[in-house]
Order: C-alpha cells, then structure tokens, then sequence
C-alpha cells in the first residue's frame, strides 16, 4: 500500500467516527445577555418575603407584594426594553408574562375573597 491509500484509508475511518475537536469550545451562554443578578436577587429576595407573610397568614399582603413585584418587574422590562435588569426571553414575552400574572393573582385574590 502506498501513503496515498493509507491517506484515503485513514479520512474513511475517521469520517466514520464522530466529531471530536481538538479545540475545546464552550457553548453559547445566554446569560451574558440576559438580566442583572442584583435584579434577580431582588426579585427573589421579595419573593421569599412574600412566602414569609404568607405564612404568617398575612395573606392579602403577600398576595399584593408578589402582584406588584412581577408588574413592576414587567414595567420596568417594558420601559428599559433591551437595556432592562429584568430580561428572561422576549421583551413581549417578559412582559406579558409579568402583567398576566400580576393582574391574574390579583384577580384570582379578588374572586376568592367574593366566594368566601
């Protein structure tokens, strides 16, 4: 066998193989264009607040703390737009995420109280 045929050899055996590359490439992180961490720590430092009041049946303000904290993170989304603390995907996205379940705790809140 000459080189040449150890050549044709050789690219069939590792056309064969899987891919491996020499260089070590990490993949692509999002959260380089996501949100701040101060942001998010907020946000879920509110949170547990809100689950805090909650348990101590102080319900009505826990509900109205989380309401209010998912609208403003929305409006605050809303308003920054790409320059915004607050980004999880699409600033539609972001924002109809954060008003739909501020107004529908609210809501729900709302009607639970009229049936009761």
């Amino acid at each position: 066998m000459t080189s040449a045929d150890d050549s044709v050899e050789q690219s069939a055996v590792t056309s064969n193989a899987p891919h491996v590359e020499e260089e070590h490439h990490h993949p692509y992180v999002s959260e380089k264009s996501e949100g701040k961490p101060w942001f998010e720590w907020c946000i879920a430092a509110l949170v547990v607040i809100s689950a805090a009041l909650a348990l101590f049946k102080l319900t009505t303000v826990a509900t109205m703390l989380l309401a209010a904290t998912s609208l403003v993170a929305a409006s605050v989304r809303l308003a920054m737009r790409d320059k915004s603390p607050w980004k999880v995907r699409s600033i539609f996205f972001d924002c109809f995420i954060g008003y739909a379940f501020g107004l529908g705790l609210i809501g729900t809140y709302i009607s639970i109280l009229l049936i009761s």
